[in-house]
């Protein structure tokens, strides 16, 4: 049996449909470097990457977005990510991405309720697992609290989620370390053995 990994497909032509499509070039502009590809059916050229029409790499909007959610205001979001990313982002810049992309984040119509309950930097409660391998946990505390509070119109009248606020409250000093310290193999590389029922 053959090791090797299977080489990642095109994407279909936005045009036609059409699956058989080449790469063809690069393209260029300030800040990132695109894929094109050309359909070989009606030669019509495109690239795949998502924001392929901003000036600004897709994952770059995407930080200022979850940023200025997170709390923070325009200013500050600027300031971050010049200093994240060393770009220095106009304000007027990130205020048309998150209105342009408004309708992604169903989190911004909650997001003053939030910002009166938690400072920006203390959303988002974090906690390093040293297992076998290095893992974060994070928990939004805003989220969470939403959750639990029956009379808020975003939770149905019959969902109680006290049992698992309490339960992520826990993780960070009763977590069964030992699990994952100890075991011999993780859950994903545990040899199974198949017997078939005859």
């Amino acid at each position: 049996m053959s090791n090797t990994t299977p080489s990642q497909q095109n994407p279909v032509c936005p045009e036609c449909g059409c699956k058989n499509t080449v790469k063809k070039g690069k393209r260029r502009n300030r800040l990132q470097t695109l894929q094109v590809y050309r359909c070989t059916e009606c030669l019509h050229r495109f690239t795949s990457s998502p924001g392929k029409n901003k000036t600004y790499p897709f994952k770059l909007v995407l930080e200022a977005i979850s940023t200025f959610n997170l709390g923070h205001s325009l200013t500050d979001t600027q300031a971050i990510l010049r200093r994240r990313f060393h770009r220095d982002i106009p304000e007027r810049t990130i205020s048309s991405w998150l209105t342009e992309y408004r309708w992604l984040t169903t989190y911004a119509r909650l997001r003053s309720h939030a910002r009166r309950h938690y400072p920006a930097d203390s959303v988002i409660r974090s906690h390093t697992f040293h297992h076998r391998q290095v893992y974060r946990f994070q928990v939004h505390q805003a989220k969470l609290d939403l959750l639990t509070k029956r009379e808020h119109a975003a939770v149905p009248a019959d969902f109680d989620a006290s049992a698992l606020k309490n339960y992520l409250a826990s993780i960070e000093k009763h977590f069964p370390h030992h699990f994952f310290q100890e075991a011999e193999h993780r859950s994903s590389k545990f040899p199974l053995i198949f017997i078939p029922r005859l």
